[in-house]
């Protein structure tokens, strides 16, 4: 009897230990604790509504179209023995989404995700000259293959009405999409060049860098084309006393901005804002030194935002007198009523008033060799998987 009940004992010992120590393993890490609390403080803070989450949000082509989440993801080996395949979720339906594959794409076969629309997913061919859409079936489509040659390296398109503009590192094309003809072509002087492009209402607006050796500057030519009529608009050439190379030209963040009828060409010393209708300069903010690399900032109601040195001002665009600054702050983000800036040690965010230059919060980040906040159009997305607005 006794040696039963012992028995019995020895198992409910062993049984108890066995419960304290899953209890054990299913505690959430240190660092788990603190993603989620910078996740709430800065969903507080901002007054963000939660989406999803996701970690296959954590991929460099994820991107939101028109409330559609699309991404690439090269983590499931529950898939096909590649592992990979792209996929899109609705926004307003999370549990809504498919994963569509094609043995012809694999990463980084593709420059980007340029667009999502009527089921497909468009990107330019990594490498290539044409522009490739893929639907929920797996079906590959090529499009200006007979251009492929012509365009070469082709890296972002964009869309107006039945038009597609290709920018590539030797000119820019636009071509038809249904019957896939070249409508309209540009062809860089200076070659390989990666200038900014993008699509303003009926107007396509690219710049190209072309360096004087002789002069030591680098100038910028921007080109303004009506896209209904296939016309050159204007063009503005800005003179600058630096000389950059096609690698300090190029970074994910080089791209234009728009406001209020007016679009900006950062440089990296100084940054221009044009009248969209003549390509009058109308007005100028240049700092001391220059940069290496253009540096991160934005604009909005003729206010630009940047940081230099861990400087961070706010600056009348037009006039180019300073509004506010603030020290040891580092330019990240520009959302709604706040810029969004990180302290120099990157352990912290700064949550500040955009009008008047005040912190109103600082939000401890979890990882200090990690950026954990990034804007993905009207979204944001915290700990690189949870999407909110």
């Amino acid at each position: 009897m006794q040696t039963e009940l012992r028995q019995k004992m020895k198992k409910y010992i062993i049984l108890g230990l066995l419960f304290i120590i899953t209890l054990i393993s299913c505690k959430p890490s240190p660092i788990f604790k603190e993603r989620h609390t910078f996740e709430l403080s800065m969903a507080k803070a901002l007054q963000l509504k939660f989406i999803s989450r996701d970690e296959r949000y954590n991929n460099p082509y994820f991107n939101v179209f028109n409330d559609t989440i699309v991404g690439f993801n090269s983590h499931a080996p529950e898939k096909s023995k590649y592992s990979e395949y792209y996929f899109a979720q609705s926004t307003k339906s999370p549990n809504y989404k498919f994963e569509t594959d094609n043995d012809s794409l694999r990463d980084p076969s593709i420059s980007n995700i340029d667009n999502y629309k009527n089921g497909k997913f468009y990107f330019c061919r990594f490498g290539g000259g044409t522009m490739q859409s893929l639907d929920s079936t797996g079906k590959l489509t090529e499009y200006f293959r007979k251009y492929d040659h012509d365009v070469s390296y082709a890296n972002k398109a964009m869309f107006y009405k039945d038009k597609v503009v290709i920018a590539g590192m030797y000119g820019v094309y636009i071509f038809d999409k249904t019957s896939e003809k070249m409508l309209w072509k540009y062809v860089y002087v200076n070659d390989p060049n990666d200038g900014m492009s993008t699509v303003i209402n009926n107007k396509l607006v690219f710049t190209e860098t072309a360096t004087d050796t002789i002069k030591r500057s680098t100038n910028t030519s921007i080109v303004c084309v009506d896209l209904d009529r296939l016309k050159v608009k204007w063009q503005k050439i800005l003179y600058h006393s630096a000389t950059y190379t096609y690698f300090q030209q190029y970074l994910p963040y080089h791209h234009l901005y728009t406001d209020d009828g007016e679009v900006i060409i950062p440089q990296t010393d100084t940054c221009y804002a044009l009248n969209l209708n003549t390509g009058k300069v109308e007005g100028k903010v240049s700092w001391k030194g220059y940069f290496r690399y253009q540096p991160r900032f934005n604009v909005k109601n003729h206010k630009i935002y940047l940081e230099n040195n861990f400087t961070l001002l706010c600056a009348d665009l037009i006039s180019g007198k300073k509004i506010w600054e603030v020290k040891n702050a580092g330019y990240w983000e520009l959302y709604k009523n706040h810029v969004i800036a990180f302290s120099p040690d990157l352990k912290s965010y700064l949550i500040i008033n955009k009008e008047t230059g005040q912190i109103e919060s600082k939000i401890s980040k979890p990882e200090s060799n990690v950026m954990d906040f990034d804007l993905v159009g009207k979204y944001v997305l915290i700990n690189r998987q949870s999407l909110y607005k």
